[in-house]
């Protein structure tokens, strides 16, 4: 007996077409590519990513990690002041009534070939003792309260003195430290019977050569 036919179904003359188009299939597949590909870039960066962090970790752990060292330098501005300073020109109005022989030796200490100094009558100076000498004889002093010089100088003022009086001259030797400067200085009156009258005149002498060489 022959099998009975399905009435519900009709059948189409010719081939049915795909309701799907070759277009439809090209994209798709171009999708899955796309797809795919990202896929792989991003479990390779999280695999990159993931070592690097495992590294940095280790490296701390183990503080062997190079020390970077980064120094930003701002550029200096240096101001340089002359040392061509006229200390004749400031002592000259004290000494313009004095009759005795000044001889004046300053330095600015330390002393280096750039430091400031500065001589007048040289040759009566330093007679018996070098500069070095006198002024390591002045730095194992303490300060003194009561100096020649400590009224005519700012307050705070270090100064560390020796007075010489033997016949026919007075020598005043004296560092002076204030903070950021310090400086050595000599003066020796001579060639004058009163030579109490001419000592009065050193603190002033002092205070003018003090206020020119602090400038530097």
């Amino acid at each position: 007996m022959l099998p009975k036919l399905d009435k519900t179904k009709k059948k189409l003359p010719g081939e049915q077409l795909s309701l799907v188009s070759p277009s439809d299939d090209f994209r798709k597949s171009k999708n899955k590519k796309t797809a795919l590909a990202l896929s792989l870039f991003f479990c390779v960066g999280l695999s990159m990513i993931f070592s690097i962090y495992k590294s940095i970790a280790r490296l701390i752990n183990e503080k062997s990690y190079p020390k970077i060292n980064i120094n930003f330098k701002l550029p200096s501005f240096k101001i340089t002041h002359s040392n061509d300073i006229d200390l004749n020109s400031e002592i000259a109005p004290i000494l313009s009534n004095d009759s005795s022989l000044w001889s004046f030796y300053v330095e600015v200490l330390p002393k280096t070939n750039q430091s400031f100094s500065w001589t007048k009558n040289r040759d009566q100076l330093f007679l018996d003792k070098s500069p070095p000498e006198v002024i390591s004889e002045l730095l194992s002093k303490d300060d003194i309260s009561n100096s020649l010089i400590k009224t005519n100088l700012p307050e705070g003022a270090v100064v560390k003195e020796n007075q010489i009086t033997k016949d026919g001259y007075f020598e005043y030797q004296s560092i002076i430290t204030v903070p950021g400067k310090q400086f050595f200085l000599v003066l020796k009156i001579s060639g004058n019977n009163n030579l109490e009258k001419s000592k009065l005149l050193i603190p002033l002498l002092v205070e003018r050569i003090y206020w020119a060489v602090i400038k530097l």
